[in-house]
């Protein structure tokens, strides 16, 4: 079942890379070993299965079906990578949210009441890695990120894909930090990105190790894909315009309460189109 969901997860990231750059798929896989290792002899069970209901929800989002959300809320049940995506119940309509929240309250504390020592599946992993040092390291590193990306989101009206994509970032780079473990952020950066920078960001820490092994090692990897994300996201800071964002800085409390403000998750498909709507400071 695991080798049917791994060969059915590459079977649907070749249908959407089809549909939007193609040449992203064999650029991801510059290190074929790796994932078909991770994928086939480790088996990484609930990452595949989270995998393909992502892809699913991301299907779902490229026609702007409401739905997407509830698959996103059993992503987040079966791990917590995609936990980021939680903030945007604010833009949803009644009833979806309400869908949104009760699949994450069934899937995330029900269990609570049914297993004895619940919470001790979130304590493994930290007690094998990591420890309060290197977690205040990664708090520094993803706290701002996570509070620019979302900023990025509400100006150029990130559509529900480009949401959903996102959405899977955020916390696995703070487990990958704080537990010095690559595969977190790297396996998730597979799910396919129509602007590009998640999967060239994979790419990079994945393939620049294997064709230059004599001078970047494979543990760079985590930074190279780290470096890569946060390049990709001053560059999207930039298609904002400079004016606009030293604007935003000077009334803090009103771009907060823009980013807060219940939206409809429509968002715009052209990256330029959003920037072009950005430039326009609003009084």
């Amino acid at each position: 079942m695991i080798l049917g969901l791994a060969c059915l997860f590459v079977a649907l990231l070749v249908v959407y890379f089809l549909r939007t750059r193609w040449y992203l798929f064999p650029l991801l896989y510059l290190n074929f070993f790796y994932f078909s290792q991770r994928f086939v002899y480790t088996q990484d069970n609930t990452y595949l299965v989270m995998l393909v209901v992502v892809m699913a929800a991301l299907m779902l989002a490229r026609r702007r079906h409401e739905s997407c959300h509830a698959l996103m809320a059993l992503a987040i049940t079966m791990k917590l990578s995609p936990v980021y995506d939680g903030k945007n119940v604010l833009g949803m309509k009644r009833g979806t949210g309400v869908l949104f929240v009760t699949i994450l309250s069934a899937g995330l504390l029900l269990p609570y009441f049914i297993w004895d020592n619940y919470f001790y599946i979130y304590r493994y992993g930290n007690q094998l890695k990591g420890n309060w040092l290197s977690a205040v390291g990664a708090f520094v590193v993803v706290m701002p990120f996570t509070v620019i990306l979302w900023y990025v989101e509400t100006r150029l009206g990130f559509d529900l894909e480009d949401r959903a994509g996102w959405g899977l970032v955020p916390f696995v780079m703070f487990l990958g930090l704080e537990m010095d473990v690559a595969r977190h952020l790297l396996i998730v950066l597979l799910v396919p990105d129509k602007r590009g920078v998640r999967n060239i960001a994979a790419a990079a820490g994945l393939g620049l190790p294997e064709l230059f092994p004599n001078f970047i090692r494979f543990n760079s990897s985590l930074s190279i894909a780290t470096a890569v994300l946060v390049l990709g996201l001053i560059g999207d800071v930039e298609k904002i315009g400079w004016a606009v964002v030293r604007n935003d800085l000077r009334h803090p409390m009103r771009t907060a309460g823009m980013m807060l403000a219940k939206v409809e998750l429509k968002g715009i498909s052209s990256g330029r189109n959003a920037a072009g709507c950005a430039r326009r400071p609003t009084s």
